[in-house]
């Protein structure tokens, strides 16, 4: 989801409970206070929900573990994909990759005799 659809579903989700809590204390059925309180316990809530999605989630690239002072960097997501750049493309590129003695290697070689330079 994008940036800003995030923002803009959060701020409606946020007018509506304002407006709720407000029409509570319009209507009589709760003093201020009541209201001030469920603010406060609903945000309560959304606060331990998102830690805790944040802890567990793995793979998202959200959260991430921070190297202790000193520690070499783990191998992450980027040398990952500068690993997946370098290996060769195609399958020219991939039968000369395969090595001496191959059977690929072995079926391109020029024979003794045919085509050689004398």
């Amino acid at each position: 989801m994008s940036p800003r659809r995030r923002t803009v579903l959060w701020s409606a989700a946020v007018l509506v409970v304002l407006i709720v809590g407000a029409s509570r204390i319009y209507l009589g059925a709760h003093w201020l206070t009541d209201v001030l309180a469920g603010y406060a316990l609903g945000t309560s809530w959304v606060a331990i929900v998102m830690a805790v999605l944040l802890i567990t989630s793995r793979g998202t690239g959200r959260a991430r573990a921070v190297p202790e002072r000193g520690q070499a960097p783990a191998l992450g997501h980027q040398n990952r994909r500068k690993a997946a750049y370098s290996r060769p493309r195609g399958p020219k590129a991939r039968h000369a990759a395969a090595g001496p003695g191959s059977s690929a290697t072995a079926r391109n070689a020029p024979r003794p005799g045919v085509g050689a330079p004398l």
